[in-house]
């Protein structure tokens, strides 16, 4: 029954999705204008006099394009004074990884959420009418992950992201906890997280961001099975049991404990699922690749290209259209420099998204590259081809930038080794970042911590090493410049700025 209310009413934006698709710039536009009608009512927007804008045109030609350090400034002064600057209200302000490292605060305000909640609610009607399986049971969702330092001070419940007659529909349909968003560390939430995904026998859909953080939750709760049954059994968390409180998820009547077999105890843990949404492309393929040979019998669907700032392209009929319904959206042409409206693209160009969102952040720069790769109706398609100079293996968002300034950082710390480049193992699992340079291996330890510290700096670097997506950092001491460059001649290097400062090993 909830599917079906889910179903009637998400249709409607599906509908007006669908329609939308023929016409981009029209739906652009009324975007636009309804944004800077918004924007224009709060002081920023008074001042720049953004209620006198009347066109796109107009539009382009009065505020240059940006990134996130023309706004730091506005949004930190909102943020410590409490008062609205770029935008009238703001419901919470959600962290992401800034480009040399420092966190960045987005503003989410209600407009903003509207917008996500457009794009949502297509993709979700999509989902129920192409993946019949999702509609036999819950869902598990994870929009974001809050690391221990920020617990506490951060709103961690990612329904409230949705209206509230919304979240009356999603606590039946979603598997979720108080004690997750509550939790006042990673640990303990992540245990919380292990322990209700494997109660949840009828789970038919789960959508995380990365693949890697679901293979890691699979491989732990099938090495902690026995621990996980008792405490079904018992109804009792077990683990953190005085940072979580009373455990009030319903036992299973079987839980696979005596399996031996990895994929045969997943199967009979979640016997009906159907559908996995996680990133599948770019830097993400081969972990998209094994969480497939590790669900056989469940249907992979790519995430399309969301971000903390907004939402560029949603699944849609297996493609990826831009979500020409959510934000205003502009393309900056990698070739040219130019920067087109969506309606002005064409196949085969590789783009950088900008952002215009009721959030205030307006022509606001992703670092994404992205590929034209076809049409749906008059709406471009989308590949995500990967960072704009950086890795992002699981999600951590290390600009060769920031890698230099840390490679530099250690070289003066550390004066007696000669230190040459970052190196990434995608490869391992999980995969981990290792230094390399030439000296006395002696001090390899002590490197590797002063890495994995400043690391640990970026804030979604802390948050995959908290959920194990990610190995310590470690240090690779090489006796002669010879045997260096030996590693070096066999490793990849990739990226269109500042290439030394990152290099993709084999080995």
């Amino acid at each position: 029954m909830i599917h079906s209310l889910v179903g009637i009413v998400y249709s409607r934006e599906a509908a007006a999705f669908s329609r939308s698709l023929k016409d981009p710039e029209l739906a652009q536009r009324r975007v636009l204008e309804v944004i800077l009608r918004s924007c224009s009512r709060a002081p920023w927007g008074e001042r720049e006099r953004l209620g006198e804008i009347r066109s796109y045109e107009q539009f382009a030609e009065r505020i240059p394009a940006s990134e996130y350090s023309r706004w730091y400034p506005l949004i930190e002064q909102q943020r410590r004074s409490g008062r609205p600057i770029l935008n009238t209200k703001v419901t919470r302000y959600e962290p992401t990884s800034g480009s040399t490292g420092e966190r960045k605060w987005i503003p989410y305000t209600p407009e903003f959420l509207g917008e996500m909640n457009r794009a949502a609610r297509a993709w979700i009607h999509d989902v129920q009418n192409r993946h019949e399986g999702a509609r036999r049971g819950r869902h598990f969702w994870s929009l974001s992950w809050i690391p221990s330092e920020l617990r506490g001070a951060v709103n961690t419940d990612d329904r409230e992201l949705f209206p509230a007659w919304q979240r009356l529909i999603l606590n039946r349909l979603v598997v979720s906890h108080p004690a997750l968003q509550h939790a006042p560390s990673s640990e303990s939430a992540w245990w919380a997280t292990l322990l209700l995904l494997a109660s949840a026998s009828d789970l038919s859909l789960i959508s995380v961001w990365s693949p890697t953080y679901l293979t890691t939750a699979l491989r732990e709760i099938f090495q902690h099975r026995e621990e996980l049954a008792e405490a079904l059994r018992e109804g009792r968390w077990l683990r953190h049991e005085r940072e979580l409180g009373r455990f009030v998820a319903p036992s299973r009547r079987t839980f696979p404990v005596a399996a031996r077999d990895f994929p045969s105890f997943i199967q009979r843990l979640w016997p009906r699922l159907a559908l996995v949404s996680a990133w599948d492309s770019a830097m993400s393929v081969p972990y998209a690749d094994e969480l497939r040979r590790l669900l056989p019998q469940v249907t992979f669907q790519g995430k399309g290209l969301w971000a903390t700032e907004g939402v560029v392209t949603i699944p849609w009929k297996d493609r990826y259209p831009v979500a020409i319904r959510s934000h205003f959206v502009e393309f900056r042409c990698l070739a040219s420099g130019r920067i087109l409206p969506v309606w002005r693209v064409e196949p085969g160009q590789e783009l950088q998204p900008l952002l215009t969102t009721g959030s205030g952040l307006l022509r606001y720069e992703l670092p994404d590259r992205v590929r034209v790769s076809g049409m749906i109706e008059r709406t471009p398609t989308l590949e995500f081809l990967g960072r704009i100079g950086g890795v992002d293996l699981t999600g951590e968002k290390l600009s060769f930038e920031k890698a230099s300034g840390i490679l530099a950082g250690l070289q003066q710390r550390f004066g007696k080794l000669k230190l040459f480049c970052l190196g990434v193992r995608p490869r391992q699992t999980p995969p981990r970042y290792t230094i390399l340079g030439v000296g006395e291996e002696a001090s390899s330890n002590a490197l590797a911590q002063a890495l994995e510290d400043e690391l640990l700096r970026i804030h979604h670097y802390a948050v995959a090493r908290e959920l194990k997506q990610l190995a310590p950092a470690e240090a690779r001491i090489l006796p002669s410049a010879a045997e260096l460059e030996s590693v070096l001649g066999s490793a990849e290097i990739r990226g269109q700025s500042k290439p030394n400062s990152i290099v993709f090993l084999s080995g």
